[in-house]
């Protein structure tokens, strides 16, 4: 699942939310200095790249927030008792085992 491109490309947006959050202009220099400093290697196009993808987006709107984390707790939402029986039931009933009419094992 993880492979070296991914593994790269995480890294450059880690890089710039960091930058972002300490109000640096998302540069080729500033994402080398954090890369580097973080002991990071990557190939050298990576750099030239992101930044030309950042110099094109602002990435506080493309996140579509103001970059700060809310402390509103998750509400939990439950279902009406009658709901949640007739969930239950149906999960029950899928998983019941019951032959498919494959005939796979006939």
């Amino acid at each position: 699942m993880w492979d070296e491109t991914n593994k790269n490309q995480l890294t450059f947006v880690l890089a710039a939310l960091i930058l972002n959050e300490k109000s640096v202009k998302i540069t080729e220099e500033a994402l080398r200095k954090i890369i580097n400093s973080a002991g990071i290697e990557v190939e050298e196009y990576w750099f030239c790249i992101f930044e030309r993808v950042f110099s094109e987006i602002n990435i506080v709107e493309f996140l579509g927030s103001n970059s700060q984390v809310t402390k509103k707790p998750l509400e939990t939402v439950s279902l009406p008792e009658k709901e949640e029986k007739e969930l239950n039931k149906e999960k029950s009933e899928s998983n019941s085992g019951e032959d498919m009419g494959f005939g796979l094992f006939d």
